[in-house]
């Protein structure tokens, strides 16, 4: 198991439609993930806990594309 802390966290809104919602540990801010389909859900928020972890490997493959 990956023993990195993570910046971003999942919360449920049931009363906002059933959305699934990222919250940033750092500054507070909420955001909508624009979904209420759990397993999409976890994976848009791996996707963004693993872009803070490696943020040179980010910047060169927006160089690429």
């Amino acid at each position: 198991m990956n023993n990195m802390k993570t910046r971003y966290r999942l919360i449920y809104r049931g009363i906002r439609g059933g959305k699934f919602y990222c919250v940033d540990k750092t500054t507070g801010k909420r955001t909508s993930l624009a979904t209420t389909d759990r397993d999409e859900a976890n994976r848009l928020l791996a996707a963004m806990n693993e872009a803070g972890h490696q943020p040179a490997i980010n910047l060169s493959l927006a160089r690429v594309y």
